[in-house]
């Protein structure tokens, strides 16, 4: 009889514990679109960098797009930087 209750105390918990798990989370997230009414070089993007900094870098068929998160700063090709 022991056993049998000791499995059954057992499986009880282990349910409770994957059905913590599995609850849905409770994060609040936006979905942000970025385009070229929105500043970016072209929307045929090829590439997606993220630096240490969370500063974002698109690759386009027009150059490199930086977004900060506010604004974008345009990166083309032939053009001279400081």
């Amino acid at each position: 009889m022991r056993p049998l209750l000791l499995l059954l105390v057992a499986s009880m918990m282990l349910h409770q514990a994957f059905a913590m798990q599995i609850e849905p989370s409770q994060e609040e997230f936006s979905i942000d679109v970025l385009n070229v009414r929105r500043g970016l070089l072209s929307n045929f993007v090829t590439k997606v960098v993220s630096d240490e900094n969370n500063l974002k870098f698109f690759a386009t068929e027009g150059g490199i797009s930086k977004f900060d998160g506010y604004c974008f700063t345009d990166f083309r090709p032939g053009e001279e930087y400081p």
